[in-house]
């Protein structure tokens, strides 16, 4: 019978030590060349305000300080406030883009216990306004 050079095993050599001293090398780390997203806690994708707080804002006010300061035009990189009559709560979301008509924003929550992109009219009847950071 013929088999390939491939499907032949061979013996493993195991080393009770390194071969020499490596220690003037230099070698890449790959992890800071691809970083490695950590995943996003549930308490924080159930929670449109704690996502903004963990993703972008660490210093974010309160709700109560962002709605108080809402301004009529935003642009990107601020926090866009929606409020859904139909649930009766704020949303809040970020901004990460923009054509003359639309916002394109970074949300979690909007869809159930998950993080998403979507892109809003920006004469959208439910903003209720934007908040600088």
């Amino acid at each position: 019978m013929f088999l390939p050079t491939w499907a032949i095993a061979l013996p493993v050599t195991y080393l009770s030590e390194p071969p020499e001293d490596l220690s003037g090398e230099t070698f890449i780390d790959f992890t800071e060349l691809i970083p490695i997203p950590k995943p996003i806690a549930p308490n924080v994708l159930c929670n449109c305000y704690a996502y903004l707080k963990k993703m972008y804002a660490p210093a974010l006010p309160t709700t109560a300080t962002i709605r108080a300061n809402l301004k009529a035009t935003g642009a990107v990189g601020n926090v866009i406030v929606f409020y859904y009559a139909a649930v009766g709560l704020p949303h809040y979301a970020f901004i990460i883009g923009e054509t003359a008509t639309t916002w394109t924003i970074d949300e979690a929550n909007y869809v159930s216990c998950r993080q998403g992109t979507r892109t809003v009219p920006k004469n959208s009847g439910s903003i209720t306004g934007y908040y600088t950071l």
